[in-house]
């Protein structure tokens, strides 16, 4: 189904967006541009999701965002599709990455597959045939994920192992496998797959065909940010659905799905209001969708055991890793001392290690991402001064012990140990990197997996969804169609996964599958 088709009439149908992240305004947006009447509700007072920007002093900080693949992909087309490419700019990074770790300092070019690969085999001279083998399949596995994305995720099933061969020579691997056929040094292994702390599992637990798809983009269209911050995507894909007559409420939450046999016929929010829909998109995570907001309704017996088979299933699922984030506002220029815009700094070369600390919530032995906006444009931070995020993967369950404080008010315990734990993540940058960094911050703050739970109300603040692990990736990933026929699921934690483009992607299929089921 090409997206060339947006525009069939659904005049008079409604829909309900639950939730503003950036896969629920993408399938609103091609929902309001196909007739419908969307609503978006969300809890907060800012849209968005992660991919939104907060102010303090004179700077303007990004909540998450790094970089995006964009070029020839599936997320540029869509952007366009939507109508809102033109109202977005997008620079690429002046390098994909480097990465800073003991024995090593290497800066990688940004949308050359070949310079990557290149770059490591002046390193590892030995191992040239297989990194440049294990850089060509990874790009085979994006471009036939992109072949499929253009088909509308449709193929013959006898036919898949001849059409899509570098997708089905992937199937069943972790990335450590994939590693393995490829290259045999451990260091070189673990500078290769240095972007696992973007998918959010270590290589021996990570699908390889994730991981490809989602690399295979970066090395082949090149990593690139938004002028001026995220949040202008988000605003740009607000403006399809208002321009289309839609309205998005702020300081709206969700409180229940109201569901008639075994269809929804609305959502109501906390204060009573109700939202009649024919077609209900869920950006919330699948568990709160279906254990919180429809709940405590006995529907007929087969769609009952539908409905509880359903839910024994998400219950086997595990949500990502949450984050720990430093934002610093400088009072220097840095650019003429790291030119580099993304940075990985690793204690060692061991991510089982690194990914252990990061479920201890250990900022000393956690690979921290760090990344300099104002050098990949000019003007992102006020005239003389910069703007850095440090980021370290963290679990929600270093942090359970300030839970009951953090909700009640009683926040004392909390902040000591966002304190103590944010000014680790600052003296390791400015040891490794950036020497006197700790006298030029002028603005900072930090957040934490309970700041992530309170903003977006998923579980254990996870930021890629469920995990990408074996069991729930790629064909096995959970759908985005749901035991409610009306109700679909539009977010990382549905197909095919977390981060900003696979957030998109998920919008974009949901969409599909609605006007599949509903016949537009």
């Amino acid at each position: 189904m090409s997206e060339g088709c947006i525009g069939r009439n659904a005049s008079g149908s409604k829909a309900v967006v639950i939730g503003s992240g950036l896969g629920g305004l993408t399938c609103g947006s091609f929902l309001a541009r196909d007739g419908y009447s969307v609503t978006v509700l969300e809890k907060h007072d800012k849209l968005g999701g992660y991919a939104t920007s907060f102010r303090q002093g004179d700077f303007t900080f990004d909540v998450s965002l790094h970089a995006l693949p964009v070029g020839d992909n599936p997320t540029t087309r869509m952007l366009r599709h939507l109508g809102v490419l033109e109202q977005l700019e997008f620079v690429k990074l002046p390098e994909l990455h480097r990465i800073v770790a003991p024995g090593y300092d290497i800066t990688f070019p940004n949308a050359d597959p070949s310079g990557y690969a290149s770059t490591l085999a002046r390193v590892f001279p030995a191992e040239r045939r297989g990194i440049h083998g294990f850089v060509e399949r990874v790009v085979g596995v994006a471009r036939d994920a992109e072949k499929l994305h253009s088909r509308d995720d449709r193929y013959f099933a006898p036919f898949f192992p001849f059409q899509y061969r570098s997708m089905w020579k992937t199937r069943g691997l972790t990335l450590d496998r994939m590693l393995g056929q490829h290259v045999t040094d451990p260091d070189l292994k673990a500078l290769m797959s240095v972007l696992w702390c973007y998918y959010g599992l270590p290589p021996s637990s990570l699908s390889a065909f994730y991981f490809s798809v989602a690399t295979g983009q970066y090395l082949a269209n090149g990593a690139s940010y938004p002028m001026k911050r995220s949040q202008d995507l988000s605003n740009s894909l607000v403006g399809v659905i208002q321009g289309s007559g839609g309205k998005v409420h702020l300081n709206t939450e969700a409180s229940t799905i109201r569901l008639n046999s075994h269809l929804a016929l609305g959502v109501e929010d906390v204060r009573g209001g109700m939202h009649d829909a024919d077609i209900i998109v869920s950006n919330a995570s699948a568990g709160l969708t279906f254990n919180k907001l429809i709940n405590g309704v006995k529907l007929p017996s087969g769609p009952q055991r539908k409905l509880d088979r359903y839910r024994s299933k998400l219950g086997t699922y595990r949500p990502s890793l949450s984050s720990f984030v430093v934002w610093l506002g400088l009072d220097q220029d840095i650019r003429d001392r790291v030119a580099e815009a993304e940075i990985f700094l690793l204690p060692k070369l061991d991510h089982e290690a690194l990914y252990r600390a990061s479920l201890q919530g250990d900022p000393e032995r956690s690979l921290l991402a760090v990344t300099i906006y104002d050098n990949v444009f000019s003007g992102y931070s006020p005239a003389g001064k910069s703007t850095m995020m440090i980021m370290f993967l963290c679990s929600h369950d270093a942090w359970k012990p300030y839970q009951d404080g953090y909700s009640n008010g009683n926040r004392e315990g909390y902040l000591a140990q966002k304190k103590r734990v944010a000014e680790i993540v600052v003296d390791r940058v400015e040891e490794a990197l950036l020497p006197g960094l700790r006298s030029m911050i002028e603005e900072s703050d930090a957040s934490t997996p309970l700041t992530n739970i309170r903003f977006t109300g998923n579980c254990g603040g996870a930021i890629y969804g469920y995990e990408q692990s074996l069991d729930n990736t790629f064909i096995n990933r959970i759908d985005n169609r749901t035991p409610i026929p009306n109700v679909y699921l539009a977010s990382a934690w549905t197909s095919p996964g977390g981060g900003f483009a696979g957030a998109m992607r998920s919008g974009q299929k949901a969409w599909r599958a609605i006007r599949k089921d509903t016949g537009r």
